[in-house]
């Protein structure tokens, strides 16, 4: 995941004059739009920022001890408590939670615990709640299924999960019995 970060203005000197100009053109492009789009929210601003911190992370050795990890936490806690988010649309809300899940909290940069309190605060109903178990048992790793676990167990709907159970103890069983057939033949 390590990879050193280029230094742009020693880039920019290996460009040649047409390189600059259109990099300065993209620039100009990017610099016009970026002003003509529309304000984004306070949900929208908080999560880019979290974003551009973890594309830092990146290009660190070692990500444990890097204040970005510091600056992500807090801005996680920071939205958790400002009491904004009941007023972020709930496909927003949904994006970004879609992202974690993807991201699996995203443990490799170490912001385990504050993106996990983030997911949890951005799902603000029993419908809302549902609907990620029901996405992450769609698309999230067996790491995630426990998070959809448990939700559906807040909301006793068991039959969501019981097939999903009932392979995971079959695959246990069959581990078992593996070994134990192992054991047995030497």
């Amino acid at each position: 995941m390590y990879h050193s970060r280029p230094d742009i203005y020693e880039l920019l000197d290996t460009f040649t004059l047409e390189m600059k100009e259109e990099l300065l053109e993209y620039l100009k492009a990017d610099i016009a739009a970026e002003k003509a789009a529309p304000k984004k929210t306070y949900l929208e601003e908080q999560w880019k920022k979290i974003e551009r911190w973890m594309e830092y992370l990146k290009y660190e050795p070692y990500i444990d001890d890097q204040i970005q990890v510091e600056e992500i936490d807090d801005l996680c806690h920071e939205m958790i408590n400002s009491g904004k988010l009941a007023d972020e649309p709930w496909n927003l809300r949904r994006e970004i939670i879609e992202q974690i899940i993807d991201g699996e909290f995203f443990d490799c940069y170490c912001v385990y615990d504050a993106m996990h309190d983030l997911y949890r605060a951005l799902m603000l109903t029993k419908e809302e709640k549902l609907e990620i178990a029901d996405y992450i048992f769609k698309t999230g790793s067996g790491y995630m299924m426990r998070e959809a676990i448990k939700i559906y167990k807040e909301y006793e709907q068991f039959e969501k999960y019981y097939p999903y159970a009932e392979l995971c103890l079959a695959d246990k069983q069959v581990s078992r019995g593996t070994l134990a057939a192992v054991k047995t033949a030497v």
